[in-house]
């Protein structure tokens, strides 16, 4: 294995079955994963090479066709495989013993919903090119708050880090709404330039830059300072680009296709992207994929239908190439590389000395 490439860690393993969703609280030790069996396994992922479950519970009676955890791990949303399924709400928050706290009508098969930073709202795809927003400060007391009204159908949603902005992807193009007050909500802009049906979409740490993944097999980045514009195409995936995810640094972005492979790149120069490896592997799962605030660990999870939940990954090879190439081509060679040496091992950086002396 090149010492630039990622290495497994740790897994999180649990009996058979698909992972719908999986989510991590902010600071790294603890991991969601939602199954569509109707139940969510809390981890305690505190040590990253041994993940412990800290309990399997049911969140809903039947299966499970979406889900999300708010910010905190304490609420899983989780809706039905039926149209106009019920969408529950549990109280994960002690996870020995989980609460059916209340429920919000609406939801659709295989529909999107996701929570705001702060977790008091809670954004569901109700079918008709339509989101809702609902307040869930008091969970077992929902209450609807506003619409946003679209133009096609929605396959993703994710909220701006201040929770002021919420992306929609409709159809091939990703619409940002203002939802600052979030009881009136303002279509700011429109973003066209997928020539497929948008499938992801993540907001950079400092909301300045937006990410979008597609069906056209592609994603996309998306400079949001001053008039929103797109600033590159990232292309060489052979499947839909299903996820996307930044890293804490802002200039790692980490992409997943739909043929489980995984490809960081650096969107330091939001410009001139460049890859800085890739892997293609079924236990790699990228159905979600959480970077850890660590910045050198990836969870990952939903691409693989067997016995595992997520798998950990550590990454720190890659920021380390890219921050200082230069030392690690001299670790790798034992000694300088020449520049033919160089563009044959890492053609992704322009050459440097290495190993002076």
């Amino acid at each position: 294995m090149l010492p630039w490439q990622w290495t497994r860690i740790g897994q999180a393993d649990g009996s058979a079955g698909r992972t719908v969703t999986a989510a991590l609280t902010p600071d790294g030790r603890r991991l969601t994963t939602v199954h569509a069996d109707g139940t969510a396994t809390v981890w305690d992922v505190s040590d990253r090479a041994r993940p412990v479950e800290r309990a399997t519970v049911r969140v809903r009676d039947g299966n499970i066709g979406m889900a999300a955890v708010s910010p905190s791990g304490d609420l899983i949303a989780a809706g039905g495989l039926t149209d106009g399924a019920r969408v529950t709400l549990t109280d994960v928050s002690d996870p020995s013993a989980p609460k059916a706290v209340g429920g919000v009508p609406g939801g659709e098969p295989d529909g999107r919903m996701t929570f705001s930073p702060d977790g008091h709202t809670l954004a569901l795809d109700i079918g008709a090119y339509t989101i809702m927003l609902w307040d869930v400060t008091e969970p077992s007391r929902p209450d609807a708050v506003s619409l946003l009204d679209g133009e096609d159908w929605v396959e993703a949603i994710s909220y701006s880090p201040d929770g002021h902005t919420v992306a929609v992807g409709e159809g091939r193009s990703v619409v940002l709404w203002d939802v600052t007050d979030r009881t009136k909500p303002v279509r700011r802009t429109t973003l066209k330039g997928h020539s497929d049906a948008v499938l992801a979409a993540a907001f950079s740490p400092d909301g300045r830059t937006l990410a979008t993944g597609s069906a056209d097999r592609t994603a996309a980045v998306w400079n949001l300072t001053g008039r929103a514009r797109r600033q590159a195409i990232l292309t060489g995936t052979k499947a839909a680009v299903w996820s996307v995810a930044f890293g804490p640094d802002g200039r790692t972005l980490i992409t997943g296709s739909e043929d489980g492979s995984v490809a960081f790149w650096n969107v330091g120069e939001l410009s001139g992207p460049v890859r800085m490896a890739s892997m293609r592997r079924a236990s790699l799962g990228s159905k979600s994929l959480l970077p850890h605030p660590d910045g050198r660990t990836l969870t990952a999870s939903g691409g693989e239908p067997g016995s595992r939940r997520a798998v950990l990954w550590d990454y720190s090879s890659l920021i380390a190439l890219r921050d200082e190439p230069a030392a690690v081509a001299c670790g790798a060679a034992g000694g300088g590389f020449t520049a033919d040496e160089w563009v044959a091992y890492i053609p992704e950086v322009a050459y440097q000395p290495t190993c002076p002396g």
